[in-house]
């Protein structure tokens, strides 16, 4: 079953809310888009993410037609601090705080 954007961020979102401070925040893959949707919508503290191996985000993922799951183009800057680890088949392995 393709993962349903509007699910995932609600189960984020009250995941955040629930931390007495501001949390850091882990993704992998998928997880990442989900990050930065979220950030893209909601207003919680956040004090950084850690995105391992975000997946290219020009391009749609998990989608089939009619589903609702993450649309491609998520490029916007968040209000946090971002730690990426990210590897393509031309080169090695980068890290970049944003």
């Amino acid at each position: 079953m393709p993962p349903i954007a509007s699910e995932w961020i609600e189960t984020l979102d009250e995941a955040i809310a629930a931390c007495q401070e501001s949390p850091i925040v882990v993704a992998h893959s998928l997880g990442c888009i989900l990050i930065a949707h979220w950030a893209g919508q909601r207003s919680r503290p956040v004090k950084a993410a850690m995105l391992v191996a975000p997946p290219d985000s020009r391009v749609g993922h998990a989608c089939d037609s009619g589903s609702t799951c993450f649309p491609a183009g998520t490029n916007a800057p968040t209000p946090f601090s971002q730690l990426s680890q990210a590897q393509t088949t031309h080169d090695a392995t980068s890290t970049a705080l944003c």
